[in-house]
């Protein structure tokens, strides 16, 4: 339990340091995207790569695609419901939904999985993430380019642009290597050698990726105020909505790595897709602040949740 708590102290105590130097003008808000760009495209895509490589997948972990897609589209179905229920301003409607569907787990979901569960186990909620991403970039995005721009044209261009996203294929490769049985030990010359030049590459992902969050904060009293509803309802319908899941798949166990993976994956906030979303197409700057409260805040109750829980969610899982 000692060590758990040393390492899971490790991401708030970056994330201050980050914010310190954020004040301090060390480190620059433009270089959140190239940041973010490095730490996921390369660092992240060959930690999730590795972890594919390392650890055989049991029969009922190809469930987690099918789940975090079912996971997407049930929360998607229910922002439709709320955004009616509260009343969201029609420009605001895409925002809302799509910060309710999508799920960071790259800048968030994956160090806090790694800190309980371990690097090898990784595939877990990778595979979760697969099927929640194939969801935000396929209906998602289709789904925020009309409502936003009320045109496909620059649909199948953004589509294109999504596919080259080297995480993608490392999740997809990765799976297929380990399905066929062609994983890596890491004994030998060569093949220990190509171990530790990944191992050393996918080292930088997670603080390049928790570095450009930090950069994309923007906390203060008017933002907490607006986005503090959707950032506390968003998490308690994940948490509800993992929690009937869990009892659906009571007659096709999950095993309690998966359990934690989806447990970890509904505590998270909203991804920085949608941001990212916002920004090409050049949206209103009211459009792009709601996107960047929504996330900001959420992240920061998200942390503080998964803070609080993180030593525990091993033994809540058993319990489910």
């Amino acid at each position: 339990m000692n060590d758990l708590l040393i390492n899971i102290s490790t991401i708030p105590f970056l994330l201050i340091l980050f914010f310190i130097f954020k004040k301090m003008g060390i480190i620059k808000k433009e270089w959140a995207k190239p940041l973010s760009f490095i730490g996921f495209n390369l660092g992240l895509s060959l930690l999730i790569f590795l972890s594919f490589l390392q650890a055989p997948i049991a029969k009922n972990t190809l469930l987690n695609p099918f789940i975090g897609f079912l996971f997407a589209s049930l929360l998607f179905l229910i922002g439709f419901i709320f955004i009616k229920f509260f009343k969201i301003p029609k420009d605001h409607k895409p925002i809302f939904i799509s910060s309710l569907v999508t799920r960071e787990g790259g800048g968030v979901g994956y160090p806090f999985f790694i800190v309980i569960f371990g690097v090898l186990n990784l595939t877990q909620i990778a595979l979760f993430d697969l099927g929640m991403a194939i969801f935000a970039f396929t209906i998602l995005t289709f789904y925020f380019y009309r409502s936003t721009t009320g045109t496909k044209k620059e649909l199948g261009g953004q589509i294109i642009k999504i596919l080259k996203i080297p995480i993608l294929p490392a999740m997809v490769i990765g799976l297929i290597l380990n399905l066929l049985g062609l994983r890596m030990s890491g004994d030998g010359i060569i093949e220990g050698s190509i171990m530790r030049l990944i191992q050393t590459l996918s080292a930088v992902a997670i603080p390049l990726i928790l570095m450009s969050i930090v950069l994309n904060f923007e906390i203060n009293i008017k933002a907490i105020k607006k986005a503090l509803p959707f950032s506390v309802g968003s998490i308690a319908i994940s948490v509800v909505l993992a929690s009937i899941l869990f009892f659906v798949w009571r007659f096709i166990p999950l095993n309690p790595l998966a359990k934690g993976a989806l447990l970890v994956m509904a505590l998270l906030p909203p991804s920085l897709y949608v941001s990212a979303l916002a920004e090409n197409l050049n949206l209103s700057d009211d459009k792009k602040n709601y996107a960047t409260q929504l996330f900001s805040v959420t992240v920061f109750i998200s942390i503080i949740i998964l803070l609080i829980l993180s030593p525990f969610i091993p033994k809540i899982i058993t319990l489910w």
